[in-house]
């Protein structure tokens, strides 16, 4: 069976702490009312923003006080308290910030292979 080096620990070690800092971080985002990394705080699946008014998926339209026509993310909506919301999360950077340390850990070890193929090139004069 083949051995893990320290340095392959080191990089297991800090992956695991990286999955678990996104993890609570993610976790954090969704308990709290505010947009994150992690999660958005919107009006309900299948809502239709057209100028200043929200018509909600049964049918019930709300005017909001923006101000002026704005994008649905730029909104406020804890500003528009008859505005029913919920929390989405970002599936696709959940999943990128869970695998980023994978890659990094992938390429580096892909970078190390090469560099001991092109040293032992060297050392045999081939």
């Amino acid at each position: 069976m083949h051995r893990i080096n320290g340095w392959n620990r080191l990089a297991i070690v800090l992956c695991i702490a990286w999955v678990l800092g996104a993890l609570v971080i993610a976790a954090t985002e969704y308990t709290t009312s505010d947009n994150g990394w992690f999660v958005v705080v919107g009006p309900p699946v299948g809502s239709v923003l057209s100028g200043n008014q929200l018509t909600l998926p049964n049918g019930r339209t709300i005017n909001l006080q923006t101000g002026s026509s704005a994008a649905p993310w730029a909104i406020d909506w804890s500003a528009n308290p008859g505005v029913p919301v919920t929390r989405t999360i970002r599936v696709v950077h959940l999943r990128t910030t869970l695998l980023f340390p994978f890659f990094c850990w992938l390429f580096v070890a892909v970078l190390c292979k090469v560099g001991q193929w092109v040293k032992a090139g060297f050392r045999t004069g081939a």
